[in-house]
């Protein structure tokens, strides 16, 4: 199985599920996200199966050509913040699972459930 991973800033946490899906699972593993952030600078030595790509270093068109090649079997999209992300997310919609995660906590207000009715 190959698991595309688009992220934004990746924890401590979500690295150790990563290496355990890996390890579980024997997946191949891409995972995009944000620099490191300075206030807080996880270590990600740990991760040593899944390849980590910051996606500052690719245009749009080059994220998306580097996706193509991997040829994910999933998609693991956390949020829909980051357009390119979207972009690659609706490409593969029809093709293969997308799923899109966030971290942050169900209120039921109105302004959520709009934005779940428009995606």
């Amino acid at each position: 199985m190959k698991l595309l991973i688009l992220y934004e800033e990746l924890a401590g946490y979500f690295v150790s599920c990563i290496n355990h899906f890996i390890e579980k699972y024997n997946a191949e593993v891409l995972v995009f996200r944000k620099e490191v952030n300075r206030i807080a600078p996880f270590d990600f030595s740990k991760m040593t199966e899944a390849k980590l790509l910051n996606r500052k270093k690719f245009t749009s068109q080059k994220l998306l050509t580097e996706v193509n090649n991997f040829n994910p079997d999933v998609i693991l999209c956390g949020g829909w913040m980051y357009g390119p992300y979207l972009n690659i997310a609706k490409n593969y919609r029809q093709k293969i699972p997308v799923i899109l995660a966030f971290d942050n906590k169900w209120k039921n207000t109105i302004k959520q459930k709009l934005l779940a009715r428009l995606s």
